[in-house]
């Protein structure tokens, strides 16, 4: 839907009631930026397109749940609890809550990139979703980790136009590649394999068909 307003705020605002949604639920594309004019002439009103996100049905996230549960609530795991929770439109938040986690990733987490590979495969292949999987803390270690090398990859991209990650654990592969999509998205930003594994590659400019 389209919405018009004298300012681009206003136009925020106005899609925000006649959706009921907040901002986090839209999604919007300006068409057209507000303009002063002069005089009284070339006055121009903001224009956006605008678009509620999808969002992940209930029933969906309880029945990753109870597959993730029937996989790893045993008595060698000792899982407490699996939450399972939207993160995106396209990616759900997986956390593991256990008595032991070094049963469930090993000590110094040796064992966490296999099984997040596992998850993300499960989700994938049978619900179209990535996962965000986190133990202990592990994921978002792995993201702070990661800051320092994000920023010169970034650099490169404003510099010479192009540029790409090393190889990433798949949860965090699927959170910085979301990250990348909305700082460039003009840019072509895709996900390679390589003997390493799997990587990011940012290039060139973004070609709508």
């Amino acid at each position: 839907m389209q919405i018009i307003d004298k300012t681009l705020e206003g136009a925020i605002d106005r899609a925000i009631k006649e959706t009921n949604c907040s901002i986090r639920e839209l999604e919007y594309e300006i068409i057209q930026l507000p303009k002063a004019g002069f005089l009284g002439f070339f006055k121009k009103d903001a224009i956006i397109e605008v678009k509620v996100k999808k969002k992940i049905e209930a029933s969906v996230l309880e029945n990753i749940k109870n597959d993730l549960e029937s996989m790893f609530c045993n008595d060698y795991f000792d899982i407490k609890e699996i939450k399972v929770t939207p993160a995106n439109e396209n990616s759900v938040n997986v956390e593991f809550i256990t008595n032991s986690y070094e049963s469930i990733i090993g000590k110094d987490a040796h064992k966490y990139k296999a099984l997040d590979i596992i998850i993300n495969h499960l989700i994938s292949i049978k619900y179209t979703l990535h996962a965000r999987v986190e133990i202990c803390g592990v994921l978002a270690k792995l993201r702070e980790n990661l800051e320092k090398h994000l920023i010169e990859v970034k650099t490169k991209i404003n510099e010479i136009g192009k540029a790409q990650t090393r190889p990433l654990e798949t949860s965090l592969l699927n959170l910085v590649y979301e990250e990348l999509l909305k700082e460039f998205s003009h840019k072509n930003i895709v996900i390679k394999d390589s003997s390493q594994g799997r990587y990011i590659a940012i290039y060139g400019e973004f070609k709508k068909q």
